[in-house]
């Protein structure tokens, strides 16, 4: 009899963690169809099968009331549909995301939906004020921890500030999200931004030295060169280099310009704004 009772007993404990472990695999396949749903989209797959694989996803976050996941799926909803230039199906998706995260998830999120809101926006006809709002708001709230984002972010601000024809703006923010994507290493953004900036300055606001300059950055990009980060040339051009502490490689004249203008300090890198007390010449 005592035998049985501790049979029942064992059986009783062990119920609880096979529940608990059916739960945690259902909770995982929602963000498995939610990522099934990106992927499908990237590869063009008929829209019913990504609709099938989102409604899925977001059945399962309701199911276990993940609002991260339910805001993950209306962005990526959304982005779907702006590829499919439905633009008012995603301006809805996207406000619901918004709603959400200011509801019951972070400034990061709400950054993100503010950022898509403004993007989608853009593209719409007499809806261009409503869209840099939305940007002005995601770069406040942006807390900075997702630096790709940012750049991201500071970038469609640009395109958007060229489409209102706020050209010296719009190069404003281009060589903020420039400096960010450099110092995080981003290339692939480096180059789309080095392109819009150069072919702003040569076309729209007439600064052929500045464009020349950001023609020689991408054309260094396509050789495999090294650049400097203040005037945008080759390092393998013969002129002389000073190498910092943190490794980032200068032209010396061209750091020893930066260091005349800086008047916080004389030994700050203008990329990651670090301090040193020397400096190693190259």
């Amino acid at each position: 009899m005592l035998r049985v009772t501790m049979c029942s007993f064992a059986n009783f404990q062990l119920f609880p963690i096979w529940t608990s472990t059916i739960i945690d695999v259902s909770f995982q396949e929602g963000k498995a169809y939610r990522l099934l749903a990106n992927a499908l989209d990237k590869l063009n797959t008929p829209t019913e099968e990504i609709h099938s694989a989102y409604k899925e996803a977001m059945r399962l976050a309701h199911k276990h009331d993940d609002m991260q996941l339910s805001f993950n799926v209306l962005t990526g909803m959304g982005s779907h549909e702006v590829r499919m230039e439905n633009l008012e199906d995603a301006e809805h998706l996207y406000f619901q995301s918004l709603m959400l995260a200011k509801r019951v998830l972070s400034s990061h999120e709400e950054a993100i939906a503010e950022g898509n809101l403004g993007m989608c926006l853009g593209q719409m006809d007499g809806r261009r004020a409503e869209c840099l709002e939305h940007f002005q708001k995601a770069i406040k709230l942006h807390d900075g921890s997702n630096s790709h984002s940012v750049v991201t972010l500071l970038a469609n601000y640009a395109s958007a500030l060229c489409a209102d024809e706020r050209y010296q703006e719009a190069q404003g923010q281009y060589e903020a999200a420039l400096k960010l994507a450099r110092r995080i290493g981003d290339r692939r953004v480096e180059i789309n931004i080095l392109t819009n900036l150069a072919n702003l300055c040569e076309n729209v606001l007439s600064l052929p030295e500045k464009a020349r300059l950001y023609r020689a950055a991408l054309k260094g990009h396509a050789e495999g060169k090294e650049i400097c980060a203040i005037c945008l040339d080759s390092l393998e051009n013969g002129r002389p280099q000073i190498v910092l502490q943190c490794n980032h490689i200068y032209h010396s004249d061209c750091f020893e310009g930066v260091l005349s203008s800086e008047s916080e300090s004389r030994s700050r890198c203008p990329q990651c704004r670090n301090s040193h007390s020397s400096f190693a010449a190259a």
